[in-house]
């Protein structure tokens, strides 16, 4: 009986320890006018559940996959797979979930199901200035390195109001496109629909960029460095 109650206790303590840890991973913001969100999310509540505190709420949030954020308000629990404010209105304190190094405070936003940590800057640029821009925000031009990432990318450009195409890291070596350190792409997505202009054409010098715009459907052209277009920085783990 005492070794049955050793062992179930011992049992409990690494379950906590494991919550614990999980929940460690992350941190909760207060949305307010200083934290954005990526509104264009479809709006979605994920679970409502009775807790014995806030802490307890943030667990919950934290162990879920997909929880984005949270309503807490008099022991109730709210977990969204979008935002409170873009499914309908709640009383009560409303929370975002981020990872300790994304800079949420300094309008960069969290994506947890792509661990994306991003900002949109809407102002043109030349391509070869893109990078420094995003430098001078502590971050790196967004990588695109998945299709779930292509599709999420191409919708925060959609929903911006001023830029309508964006650099991504990518650097052209004179025989081939590499991420910038050196290592093949990930991912690509090069425009082959038109037989005429198959991309990579690697018409342009060394240094040119890789881009995506609404007037090709967000496939990928190559760019010489005096096109300009917007930039999205991300801060990376």
């Amino acid at each position: 009986m005492v070794l049955q109650t050793t062992i179930r206790i011992l049992m409990f303590s690494l379950i906590s320890k494991s919550l614990e840890n999980e929940l460690f991973q992350f941190k909760f913001a207060l949305l307010g006018p200083n934290i954005k969100t990526a509104s264009f999310l479809s709006s979605e509540i994920l679970m409502i559940s009775l807790v014995r505190s806030r802490i307890e709420c943030y667990s919950e949030c934290a162990l879920s996959d997909i929880c984005l954020s949270i309503t807490y308000q008099d022991q109730n629990c709210i977990q969204y797979i979008s935002y409170p404010d873009t499914v309908l209105p709640m009383n009560g304190l409303n929370y975002v979930i981020f990872k300790p190094w994304c800079d949420v405070y300094s309008g960069f936003i969290y994506i947890r199901y792509l661990n994306l940590c991003y900002i949109v800057i809407s102002n043109s640029v030349h391509c070869d200035q893109a990078g420094q821009v995003c430098s001078q925000h502590s971050a790196s031009i967004i990588e695109i390195d998945s299709q779930a990432k292509q599709e999420f990318i191409v919708n925060v450009i959609d929903d911006d109001l001023i830029i309508s195409g964006i650099f991504i890291a990518g650097q052209y070596t004179g025989g081939s496109w590499l991420r910038l350190d050196g290592t093949p792409l990930l991912y690509t997505n090069w425009d082959t629909r038109d037989t005429n202009n198959i991309q990579p054409n690697n018409r342009g010098d060394l240094g040119e960029c890789i881009g995506i715009e609404s007037d090709y459907q967000f496939y990928w052209h190559d760019y010489e460095i005096s096109y300009e277009y917007g930039v999205i920085c991300e801060q990376r783990n």
